[in-house]
């Protein structure tokens, strides 16, 4: 991941993942473990705030799907949930809303615990 500045604001975090997900009537589960890999000097603490792991669960409630989306480190206290909710507009295009509270939000700003509220469209939905 990139937050794709330039120094000295620039970010970025190479990480092997995987993504395990299970289905199972209106719910979905997934979990998404990664390990870092290579360089950290942009962002040396960042499995201090973002964990080793993200767990999403998602409800799908007639068109529209309720998720809720974090991730924690157990050692350090630190983590950040996102609650969301997408209607379709189209066929192809969801109406996205989005709650997000704690750290790791963004690159720029892993290290920084905060709340957003965030309203846009979804091109890609997994449910």
């Amino acid at each position: 991941d990139s937050n794709g500045r330039s120094d000295p604001t620039s970010r970025s975090w190479n990480r092997l993942y995987t993504r395990l997900m299970a289905e199972n009537g209106n719910w979905l589960v997934e979990v998404k473990p990664w390990y870092v890999v290579g360089n950290t000097d942009d962002n040396p603490d960042i499995t201090k705030y973002m964990g080793y792991y993200q767990l999403k669960i998602g409800y799908h409630l007639g068109d529209a799907v309720l998720s809720a989306k974090g991730q924690y480190n157990w050692n350090t206290g630190y983590g950040g949930a996102e609650l969301g909710l997408s209607y379709p507009i189209t066929k192809h295009v969801r109406l996205y809303t989005q709650v997000y509270s704690g750290y790791g939000e963004s690159l720029i700003d892993y290290n920084f615990n905060q709340t957003r509220v965030g309203v846009g469209v979804m091109l890609n939905d997994l449910f």
